[in-house]
C-alpha cells in the first residue's frame, strides 16, 4: 500500500541545540543536551545515556529561563564538580514535530571544527517521548479519613506514567525522555503517513545556514527562518 502523505505533522517546537559533557555522580564525564527553545522563555538540560541499537535515554537536569541562565546554572554544576565549564562539543537546530500519535525531534548539527570527531551524526531524526515526573503521593490526614482507608495511607492521584511528546512535560526538572531512531512511521511504515524525512531535512538545513550563531549564554533575540521557500511540509501551527 503506498504511503499516504505527510500532511498529519505539526511542528511544536523549534530552536537550538547545544551538546556538552559534565561530570555526574560516581561517573566521569557525561553527555549533556541543552535545548533552547525560539517561541517560550525556557531552556533545558539533559544528561544522556547512549544505549545499544540507537536508542539514547534522558533525564532533565536544569531548566531555566533563557539561555543565559541555563549557562550559569551550567557552571554551578561545574564548579560543584570541580571541572572548568565546558564547552559546547556540538551545537545546531532542532524541530519537536506531532506525527500522527508520534512525538519526532528532528536535528542538524553544525559541522565539527576541523579534527574534532562527531558528538553525533550531523542530521538525526528519533522518535520522542517524555515522561513527566510523577506526582508525589499524599499521605491522608486527621479529618479526612474515608471508610476502609486509615490515617497515614499513601493514596492517589499517584505515580502513574504520563508518557507523551508535548515539550511542555521536558520543562520540569527530573522528567524523562527516551530517543528511538525514528522508523516505519518515519517511512510511512505499515500504511501510516509518511513523515518525509528529506523535505524536513530540507527546511532544516536552510535554517542552519541562515540563522544567527549564538553561544548558549546569548539570549539576543534571534528570528529562525520557517522554511524554505518550497512548500512547507508541516500544517499551520502558528510557530
Amino acid at each position: 500500500m503506498p504511503a499516504r502523505h505527510d500532511s498529519d505533522i505539526a511542528m511544536l517546537e523549534r530552536g537550538e541545540v547545544y551538546y556538552l559533557r559534565l561530570p555526574v555522580a560516581g561517573g566521569g564525564p557525561a553527555l549533556h543536551v541543552a535545548l533552547r527553545p525560539q517561541a517560550k522563555h525556557r531552556a533545558r538540560l539533559a544528561v544522556l545515556e547512549m544505549r545499544p541499537g540507537g536508542e539514547i535515554a534522558g533525564t532533565v537536569v536544569a531548566v531555566a529561563s533563557d539561555g543565559a541562565a541555563l549557562s550559569a546554572r551550567i557552571a554551578e554544576m561545574a564548579a560543584a564538580a570541580g571541572v572548568a565549564m565546558p564547552e559546547a562539543e556540538a551545537a545546531g537546530i532542532y524541530r519537536i514535530l506531532r506525527h500522527g500519535e508520534h512525538g519526532h525531534l528532528l536535528q542538524v548539527l553544525d559541522a565539527p571544527e576541523p579534527g574534532a570527531a562527531p558528538v553525533l551524526p550531523a542530521e538525526m531524526a528519533w522518535r520522542l517521548t517524555v515522561e513527566a515526573p510523577p506526582v508525589p503521593r499524599q499521605p491522608i490526614a486527621i479529618g479526612t479519613e474515608r471508610p476502609g482507608v486509615p490515617v497515614g495511607a499513601v493514596v492517589g492521584p499517584g505515580a502513574a506514567s504520563n508518557a507523551g511528546d508535548t515539550p511542555d512535560r521536558l520543562d520540569q526538572e527530573s522528567a524523562t525522555l527516551r530517543l528511538l531512531p525514528a522508523g516505519e512511521d518515519a517511512a510511512g511504515g505499515r500504511g501510516g503517513p509518511r513523515l518525509g524525512l528529506d523535505d524536513l531535512f530540507t527546511d532544516l538545513r536552510f535554517e542552519r545556514d541562515h540563522r544567527p550563531r549564538r553561544a548558549l549564554d546569548e539570549d539576543t533575540p534571534a528570528e529562525l527562518p520557517l522554511t524554505s521557500t518550497r512548500r512547507s511540509p508541516y500544517r499551520p501551527s502558528g510557530l
